[in-house]
């Protein structure tokens, strides 16, 4: 990694939609009882999130009051605070 060292936060699961049944829920379980790697924020299949990848802005440019945008907003809490 070219002399980089690279701190893990946590994991942070995306693009699932907790509709999709039991695979997902029980994905998503086993993931928050990883324990050495804490789930740090859930980013799940929104529509909002598609249209701004098609329009090539970020979801908080593109629907900035959606619930999508809010979830960008606390990763980014989390991150600047470790």
């Amino acid at each position: 990694m070219m002399g980089e060292q690279v701190d893990i936060l946590g994991l942070v699961p995306s693009r699932f939609d907790i509709r999709d049944g039991e695979i997902v829920s029980s994905m998503l379980e086993t993931f928050h009882g990883l324990g050495e790697l804490p789930v740090i924020a859930e980013i799940r299949k929104r529509t909002d999130i598609r249209r701004a990848w098609r329009e090539k802005v970020p979801v908080l440019e593109y629907a900035p009051k959606s619930e999508a945008a809010q979830w960008y907003r606390d990763l980014a809490k989390v991150v600047l605070a470790a």
